[in-house]
């Protein structure tokens, strides 16, 4: 695929996105008051340039076309989640299941069953990963704990516990500035959604 044609539906599609985050905040808040994330007059140029240059990257890094859609996808979808989870702490479950059936999207168009064990070996994985924390008395949610899963099922294992390094880097910088601004503490909740 051509990358402008990519970076044209990329905007399009990030305009799309920034549409359905809104619609799924409201509702689940029940309020159609303004959102920072979402509404205002440059969100949608914002939202438009954020999926043109993200799909736009991930097609031009991308050595397989059908893996670069599949990602591309995938990235627009991790975006809303980011924004919804950080502005009501909720990871709605039509976005995690749009998650599962990009996967499983991607599986069948291969041609081959076999990308689908590491996909449920990866879904058991993070689903556990998350679970056993939660039974510990730590606060995870039950949205968190499906997106591990989700994300496990997208990823594998491997990929999962890369994420989760990832994750935790960033939750653990957020939470430095946190301290050092004098805004919140270590205990403080953190969306996992957005890292």
């Amino acid at each position: 695929m051509d990358l402008p044609i990519t970076i044209i539906m990329g905007g399009a599609l990030g305009e799309g996105v920034r549409r359905v985050s809104r619609r799924l905040i409201e509702n689940r808040t029940g309020l159609l008051t303004k959102q920072p994330d979402v509404d205002g007059r440059w969100r949608p140029i914002q939202w438009a340039l954020a999926g043109a240059l993200g799909c736009g990257a991930i097609m031009f890094w991308s050595a397989d076309i059908a893996k670069g859609i599949e990602t591309a996808m995938i990235f627009l979808v991790l975006v809303s989640i980011s924004v919804v989870d950080d502005n009501i702490r909720k990871i709605p479950n039509e976005l995690l299941l749009m998650l599962l059936i990009l996967k499983l999207g991607a599986v069948a168009t291969s041609g081959t069953l076999d990308p689908l064990l590491p996909a449920l070996a990866g879904m058991a994985v993070g689903t556990v990963l998350f679970i056993i924390p939660s039974k510990l008395g730590i606060q995870i949610g039950w949205g968190d704990i499906k997106m591990a899963a989700a994300a496990g099922f997208c990823l594998g294992v491997v990929g999962l516990f890369e994420a989760v390094l990832v994750m935790a880097a960033m939750i653990a910088i957020y939470s430095l500035i946190l301290i050092m601004t004098k805004k919140g503490g270590v205990k403080t909740k953190v969306a996992i959604g957005p890292p």
